[in-house]
């Protein structure tokens, strides 16, 4: 397994911090393993994906643009992170 680079330096080895992308808090944790066997077996199945040129989020921004929600051509990050959960599902099936 990976461990996560680097220290965490703020109160009691935990970080705080806000993440735009995902729209709330964070909580990190010094000595985390973030890298376990399903983790490894999705990033596969999106790599495949990729590959094949059906990358989530290309699929995902497609997917806005023929639901005609983009604004000036970009999709807005509330209305992708729908789309892109959809394309996720199509991707990745359950790892056990």
């Amino acid at each position: 397994m990976v461990r996560t680079p680097g220290r965490v330096k703020q109160f009691v080895s935990t970080r705080f911090y806000y993440k735009p992308s995902l729209n709330k808090m964070i909580i990190r944790v010094a000595g985390v393993n973030r890298r376990s066997e399903k983790v490894r077996e999705i990033n596969d199945m999106v790599k495949e994906a990729k590959e094949k040129g059906k990358a989530p989020a290309k699929v995902a921004h497609e997917m806005c643009v023929k639901a005609g929600k983009t604004v000036n051509g970009v999709c807005p990050i509330e209305e992708f992170r729908k789309f892109l959960r959809d394309a996720m599902k199509q991707t990745v099936h359950k790892v056990e």
